[in-house]
C-alpha cells in the first residue's frame, strides 16, 4: 500500500528537524527542536519522534517514517552500518534499517556512507548524503563537486551518478576549539552576527601561502599583541578564512578541481556567504544549492529506490 503521508527527519547531533508531507509530496507541516542527539538521554529518541508528530494525526499504517543523520549513529537510536562509496540512491534503499516506535508503522534509519579512495584520507557522512542525493538529483550531468559546509565540512565527489568519493574536514569544530580553549579565546569574536568580509579575506590569502597551518593560527595572537589589543570580530574572520582557505585548498588538490569547474554549494546557514567567497578566490565557479530541498528531494529518492513513495514529485530548487 503507497503511504497516505510520510515523514522525513533530519537528526543531527545538535538539532531536529521534522518534515510532514501528503501522498503528492506537499510539505502540510514541520517541527524544528534543539533536541539533537547529543542533547538526549540513551533510549530518549522514539519518545522524542512521538512527541513531534502526536498532534499531526498521522500516526498509522499509512505513514512512513524516514530518519538520517546522527541518529544513525553510535550515540543515536540505533547504530546503522555505513554503505561503502561508490553508491547510489538505490545501494542506500537497500540497506536501511527498521526501528520500532510506538504508533508507528514503518520507521527507517538512513545509512550513511564511508569511502575509502586510493592516496586519500578515508572519509564519512551522516546525514549528507541525503542532500547530495538530492541535490545531484537536481543536475542534469552524470558528474559533480558537492560542498556542504557544517562543523565537519563535507565534499561529495559524484562520478558516473554515483557517491564515489568524500572528504571531509573539521573546520567548524576547530574554529570552535581554537576560539573557546586556545590560547586565542578572548581574541576572536565567535558571534554569527560577525562577518568582517575584509578580514575573511585576509585569511584566504594567507591559506593560500605555503606556511604551515599551526603557523599561521597562531599569528593571530602574534599580531594582537603587536597591536596592542584585539579586534575580536576581525580576528574572528580572518581565523574563519584561515580555516575555510585551507581546507578548500585541500579540497581543491585532492578532488583536483580545475579552475571555473562548477562547484555545488549547499547550506541554508551564514556559512553559504563564506564558502562561497573562499571557492570564488580560489577561482571556482560556485552554484549554490537550496539545503532543505536538497534534503527533501534525497528523501525522495531513496523513499523512491526502496519502492516507498514512488509516485512523489520530486522538488527543484537551484537558485
Amino acid at each position: 500500500m503507497a503511504p497516505t503521508h510520510s515523514i522525513f527527519v533530519d537528526w543531527g547531533t545538535s538539532n531536529l528537524r521534522a518534515y510532514l508531507l501528503d501522498a503528492s509530496g506537499k510539505i502540510i507541516a514541520q517541527r524544528y527542536t534543539p533536541q539533537g542527539i547529543k542533547k538526549i538521554e540513551n533510549g530518549a529518541c522514539p519518545g522524542i519522534l512521538r512527541a513531534m508528530a502526536v498532534d499531526w494525526d498521522v500516526l498509522s499504517a499509512g505513514t512512513r517514517v524516514l530518519m538520517a543523520g546522527m541518529v544513525g549513529s553510535e550515540m543515536g537510536w540505533r547504530e546503522v552500518a555505513l554503505v561503502p562509496a561508490p553508491c547510489d540512491a538505490k545501494d542506500i534503499a537497500d540497506n536501511l534499517v527498521n526501528v520500532s516506535a510506538e504508533g508507528f508503522h514503518d520507521v527507517r534509519i538512513v545509512p550513511g556512507v564511508l569511502s575509502h579512495q586510493p592516496k586519500r584520507p578515508a572519509g564519512m557522512m551522516r546525514g549528507e548524503e541525503v542532500q547530495s542525493i538530492g541535490a545531484f538529483a537536481m543536475l542534469e550531468q552524470q558528474d559533480a563537486i558537492i560542498c556542504l559546509p557544517g562543523s565537519h565540512s563535507k565534499w561529495v565527489d559524484i562520478q558516473d551518478s554515483k557517491i564515489a568519493g568524500i572528504s571531509t574536514f573539521m573546520t567548524g569544530e576547530m574554529f570552535e576549539i581554537v576560539g573557546k580553549h586556545s590560547t586565542l579565546r578572548g581574541l576572536v569574536e565567535q558571534s554569527p552576527s560577525c562577518f568582517d568580509a575584509a578580514g575573511f579575506r585576509e585569511g584566504l590569502a594567507m591559506a593560500r601561502t605555503e606556511l604551515n597551518l599551526m603557523q599561521l593560527i597562531f599569528s593571530i595572537r602574534t599580531e594582537a599583541v603587536a597591536r596592542g589589543g584585539p579586534l575580536p570580530c576581525r580576528d574572528a574572520a580572518r581565523l574563519s578564512g584561515i580555516l575555510i582557505g585551507s581546507e578548500t585548498r585541500a579540497a581543491i588538490d585532492a578532488l583536483d578541481i580545475q579552475a571555473e569547474t562548477a562547484v555545488y554549494l549547499a547550506s541554508d546557514t551564514q556559512l553559504m556567504r563564506a564558502y562561497d567567497l573562499a571557492l570564488r578566490e580560489f577561482g571556482q565557479r560556485v552554484v549554490t544549492v537550496d539545503a532543505e530541498s536538497a534534503f527533501l528531494n534525497g528523501c525522495r529518492a531513496i523513499n523512491k529506490a526502496a519502492d516507498v513513495g514512488a509516485e512523489q514529485p520530486a522538488i527543484r530548487a537551484l537558485v
